[in-house]
């Protein structure tokens, strides 16, 4: 699923529909940051020294930045029609990870090339144009980002991982997790930790790093699947779905305006979302609001999977 993550950016399309034709009206993307270096390494990591590392830890690398900046271009050839080169018709929200803000000032700068009355110099002001980027501290950002302080949301992620379904398959890896604990000198007793063992070992196999011996395919392929299942878990009920993500994602005044005949959203015609890998899952769950309860009249909801690659 990691990978999954950092090359498809997911877009929805409000659209209204007469009996003839649809006419676009309102695009949402929604997308993950760029390729980064680790969070963080296990203690016996041979990469575990900073100068692996010259970006920082957790930050994007030129290759996430060169991809970011190609979704831009990507969208705007994909939208010219419907786009202006007005950079007003945009709102972006983004975590407060620098990783998340860099990113989406380079899907900007990739979508909205300065052209005409917005080019403010002849140099620089003929390639690049600043965008205003809303966010707020992590810890508060309950819209962009999962780990922001949520008592009810902590309590439903602690009952899920105390679950009879997480305990199964936990007790049933016990011996690869014992194996990976061994070798990585951390005790991995839970999913998450040995996710973040797989974060940083796909990590430094994309950055051409060659991984120790005691990474055999079998570990690492046991590895990418607790990967894929406990981004599964941690978002597999509709509580945690609807307290990490929809209800804030969801903008304020999109229950009433579907209720009328415009969709104006204050003018704007795009709106960016920036954030990290753990809410991807959780998003989707705006797509089964959206149809479910919102019902929007004589409108088409469309969401597409865009690989970025």
């Amino acid at each position: 699923m990691h990978s999954l993550l950092q090359i498809y950016v997911l877009i929805i399309s409000a659209l209204i529909s007469t009996a003839f034709s649809s006419e676009l009206k309102l695009l949402f993307v929604i997308h993950r940051h760029g390729d980064r270096t680790p969070i963080q390494c296990y203690p016996m990591d041979p990469y575990s020294n900073a100068s692996y590392w010259p970006d920082g830890w957790g930050e994007l690398t030129p290759v996430g930045k060169k991809r970011m900046f190609g979704v831009g271009s990507y969208l705007r050839k994909r939208y010219q029609h419907f786009l202006s080169d007005n950079p007003r018709e945009v709102r972006i929200r983004s975590s407060g990870a620098d990783r998340c803000l860099e990113t989406v000032a380079l899907v900007m700068a990739g979508l909205y090339r300065p052209e005409g009355r917005w080019q403010w110099s002849d140099n620089l002001g003929h390639e690049w144009q600043p965008f205003p980027i809303q966010t707020e501290p992590r810890e508060m950002d309950g819209m962009l980002n999962s780990g922001s302080k949520c008592l009810v949301a902590e309590q439903e992620l602690t009952r899920i991982h105390n679950s009879p379904e997480v305990i199964q398959y936990v007790n049933q890896r016990k011996a690869v997790l014992n194996y990976v604990s061994s070798n990585t000198g951390l005790n991995i007793t839970n999913l998450t930790a040995a996710e973040e063992v797989f974060d940083t070992l796909l990590i430094e196999k994309e950055n051409k790093y060659e991984l120790p011996l005691w990474v055999d395919e079998h570990t690492y392929h046991t590895l990418s699947q607790i990967s894929d299942m406990t981004f599964y878990f941690d978002f597999s009920t509709k509580l945690i779905q609807r307290l990490r993500t929809v209800n804030d994602l969801i903008p304020g005044d999109w229950n009433s305006e579907c209720q009328n005949t415009g969709l104006s959203f204050a003018s704007k015609t795009v709106m960016p979302y920036m954030f990290g890998s753990l809410l991807t899952l959780a998003v989707m769950a705006l797509i089964y609001i959206i149809y479910t309860f919102l019902k929007p009249k004589n409108r088409e909801i469309v969401y597409q999977m865009l690989p970025i690659r």
